[in-house]
């Protein structure tokens, strides 16, 4: 397992492929052409769903998306935000009981949500975060256990 420290020095897409469970989306993100994006100087933001949140998908729906690039590519960054969200700002932006939204990178917002008082649960709309303390060099990386679905595309 690679330590905070070592994903640093990494980008978004190398720390994808670093991390066994982002494999799908590592896949994903080649066939939509959108690895030249998340390498680059950034930061972004990219709530990333476990290979368990593909397959949690319908049946065929990921070998529909992998067979349409610019479906797939609009489902993907749908997950990108153009800036970072640190833990700091996720817990800020969710204080109050306020419930943000934040553009995404395919034109549509997400909400993010917090649950809980002591141990408080992150949400990405109905995602869950499962981690989110991967910063990489030009951003940071919150894996979630859901695909995220924009309303345009279902």
């Amino acid at each position: 397992m690679t330590t905070i420290g070592q994903e640093m020095s990494k980008n978004i897409v190398e720390a994808a492929k670093s991390n066994e469970d982002l494999k799908t989306l590592v896949q994903a993100i080649e066939t939509a052409a959108l690895a030249d994006t998340l390498e680059g100087q950034g930061p972004f933001t990219v709530f990333a769903p476990t290979d368990d949140a593909f397959k949690g998908l319908a049946t065929g729906t990921l070998d529909a998306w992998l067979k349409d690039p610019s479906k797939l590519r609009s489902i993907l960054t749908y997950h990108i935000i153009d800036h970072k969200i640190s833990e700091d700002e996720f817990h800020k932006l969710t204080a109050d009981k306020r419930t943000p939204s934040v553009s995404t990178m395919q034109g549509s917002s997400v909400v993010l949500k917090t649950q809980g008082t002591i141990q408080k649960t992150r949400f990405v709309n109905d995602a869950k975060v499962v981690k989110s303390d991967i910063i990489t060099s030009n951003g940071a990386i919150y894996t979630i256990d859901r695909v995220l679905i924009p309303v345009s595309s279902t």
